[in-house]
Protein backbone atom coordinates (compact mmCIF):
# COMPACT_ATOMS: atom_id res chain seq x y z
CA UNK A 1 0.00 0.00 0.00
CA UNK A 2 1.40 3.66 -0.99
CA UNK A 3 1.12 6.16 1.86
CA UNK A 4 2.02 9.59 1.42
CA UNK A 5 2.40 12.51 3.85
CA UNK A 6 0.83 16.50 3.39
CA UNK A 7 2.71 19.39 4.76
CA UNK A 8 1.77 18.59 8.14
CA UNK A 9 3.19 14.95 7.93
CA UNK A 10 -0.19 13.18 8.25
CA UNK A 11 -0.29 10.04 6.69
CA UNK A 12 -2.89 10.22 3.40
CA UNK A 13 -3.67 7.10 1.69
CA UNK A 14 -4.50 6.23 -2.18
CA UNK A 15 -7.97 5.71 -0.66
CA UNK A 16 -8.08 9.22 0.83
CA UNK A 17 -7.20 10.94 -2.72
CA UNK A 18 -9.26 8.82 -4.73
CA UNK A 19 -11.97 10.46 -1.92
CA UNK A 20 -10.91 13.90 -2.71
CA UNK A 21 -10.49 13.39 -6.52
CA UNK A 22 -14.56 12.50 -6.23
CA UNK A 23 -15.15 15.42 -4.43
CA UNK A 24 -13.30 17.41 -6.70
CA UNK A 25 -15.15 16.18 -10.35
CA UNK A 26 -18.72 16.50 -8.25
CA UNK A 27 -17.58 20.29 -7.33
CA UNK A 28 -16.62 20.86 -11.08
CA UNK A 29 -20.23 19.45 -11.82
CA UNK A 30 -21.57 22.53 -9.62
CA UNK A 31 -19.17 24.31 -10.92
CA UNK A 32 -20.25 23.62 -15.20
CA UNK A 33 -23.66 23.84 -13.93
CA UNK A 34 -23.27 27.50 -12.47
CA UNK A 35 -21.67 28.78 -15.70
CA UNK A 36 -24.17 26.88 -18.21
CA UNK A 37 -27.12 28.72 -16.16
CA UNK A 38 -24.84 31.62 -16.64
CA UNK A 39 -24.50 31.84 -20.51
CA UNK A 40 -20.90 29.82 -20.23
CA UNK A 41 -19.39 26.92 -21.09
CA UNK A 42 -16.83 24.72 -19.48
CA UNK A 43 -14.28 22.48 -21.83
CA UNK A 44 -13.17 19.59 -21.18
CA UNK A 45 -11.26 19.81 -23.68
CA UNK A 46 -9.16 21.97 -22.63
CA UNK A 47 -9.19 21.42 -18.52
CA UNK A 48 -5.87 20.31 -17.10
CA UNK A 49 -5.45 18.04 -13.81
CA UNK A 50 -1.92 18.67 -12.31
CA UNK A 51 -0.90 16.80 -8.88
CA UNK A 52 1.43 18.96 -7.59
CA UNK A 53 4.06 17.82 -4.57
CA UNK A 54 7.62 16.47 -4.51
CA UNK A 55 8.98 14.60 -7.52
CA UNK A 56 8.80 11.59 -5.45
CA UNK A 57 5.70 11.48 -3.99
CA UNK A 58 4.22 12.77 -7.62
CA UNK A 59 6.30 9.28 -9.18
CA UNK A 60 4.97 7.06 -6.36
CA UNK A 61 1.21 7.75 -7.85
CA UNK A 62 2.31 6.52 -11.12
CA UNK A 63 -1.09 4.72 -12.61
CA UNK A 64 -2.69 5.14 -9.79
CA UNK A 65 -3.20 8.95 -10.09
CA UNK A 66 -7.16 10.21 -9.38
CA UNK A 67 -8.74 11.10 -12.86
CA UNK A 68 -11.70 13.49 -12.96
CA UNK A 69 -14.92 12.58 -14.23
CA UNK A 70 -16.41 15.83 -16.22
CA UNK A 71 -19.51 14.73 -18.03
CA UNK A 72 -18.67 12.35 -20.20
CA UNK A 73 -15.12 12.97 -20.33
CA UNK A 74 -12.17 12.17 -17.61
CA UNK A 75 -9.34 14.53 -17.08
CA UNK A 76 -6.21 12.58 -16.74
CA UNK A 77 -3.05 14.50 -14.69
CA UNK A 78 -0.45 15.71 -16.37
CA UNK A 79 3.54 16.63 -15.64
CA UNK A 80 2.73 20.47 -16.81
CA UNK A 81 -0.01 22.72 -17.42
CA UNK A 82 -0.58 26.07 -18.75
CA UNK A 83 -1.97 28.88 -16.78
CA UNK A 84 -2.24 32.16 -18.74
CA UNK A 85 0.88 31.44 -20.77
CA UNK A 86 2.61 30.36 -17.45
CA UNK A 87 3.89 26.78 -17.48
CA UNK A 88 3.94 24.83 -14.14
CA UNK A 89 5.32 21.33 -13.45
CA UNK A 90 4.11 18.68 -11.15
CA UNK A 91 7.04 19.48 -9.11
CA UNK A 92 6.18 23.59 -9.03
CA UNK A 93 9.21 24.28 -11.10
CA UNK A 94 9.54 26.58 -13.54
CA UNK A 95 12.13 24.85 -15.78
CA UNK A 96 9.39 23.85 -18.73
CA UNK A 97 8.08 27.68 -18.62
CA UNK A 98 11.50 28.88 -18.93
CA UNK A 99 12.42 26.70 -21.78
CA UNK A 100 9.28 28.00 -23.18
CA UNK A 101 9.93 31.59 -22.70
CA UNK A 102 13.97 30.98 -23.99
CA UNK A 103 12.43 29.38 -27.12
CA UNK A 104 10.04 31.92 -27.86
CA UNK A 105 12.71 34.85 -27.39
CA UNK A 106 14.78 33.82 -29.73
CA UNK A 107 11.99 33.00 -32.54
CA UNK A 108 11.02 36.38 -31.73
CA UNK A 109 14.84 37.63 -32.03
CA UNK A 110 14.99 36.53 -35.40
CA UNK A 111 12.02 37.68 -36.90
CA UNK A 112 13.22 41.99 -37.75
CA UNK A 113 16.05 40.20 -39.78
CA UNK A 114 13.31 39.83 -42.67
CA UNK A 115 12.74 43.43 -42.70
CA UNK A 116 16.34 44.56 -41.40
CA UNK A 117 17.07 46.48 -44.40
CA UNK A 118 14.11 48.90 -43.93
CA UNK A 119 14.93 50.27 -40.56
CA UNK A 120 17.88 52.10 -39.08
CA UNK A 121 20.01 50.82 -35.66
CA UNK A 122 17.83 52.42 -33.19
CA UNK A 123 13.97 51.18 -34.38
CA UNK A 124 15.72 47.79 -34.82
CA UNK A 125 16.84 47.74 -31.56
CA UNK A 126 13.69 48.99 -30.18
CA UNK A 127 11.85 46.03 -31.93
CA UNK A 128 14.00 43.93 -30.61
CA UNK A 129 13.82 45.00 -27.19
CA UNK A 130 10.11 45.31 -27.15
CA UNK A 131 9.34 41.67 -28.70
CA UNK A 132 12.09 40.35 -26.05
CA UNK A 133 10.24 42.14 -22.86
CA UNK A 134 6.31 41.44 -23.84
CA UNK A 135 7.72 37.56 -23.29
CA UNK A 136 10.16 37.99 -20.07
CA UNK A 137 8.16 40.41 -18.37
CA UNK A 138 5.04 38.41 -19.03
CA UNK A 139 3.55 37.59 -15.45
CA UNK A 140 7.25 38.73 -14.22
CA UNK A 141 5.60 38.33 -10.65
CA UNK A 142 5.20 34.34 -11.18
CA UNK A 143 9.03 34.50 -11.13
CA UNK A 144 8.90 35.81 -7.71
CA UNK A 145 7.77 32.54 -5.91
Amino acid sequence: MLTFFNEQNEQISLDDIASTAIHLSQFLVDIGQWMFANGFWMNPAETELLLAGAKSNVSLLGCHAPTLQLGSDIVTPSNHVCVLRVTISSDLSLDQHVLKVCSSSFYRLRQPRRIRKSLDNESAATLVHAFVTSRVDYCDAVYAM
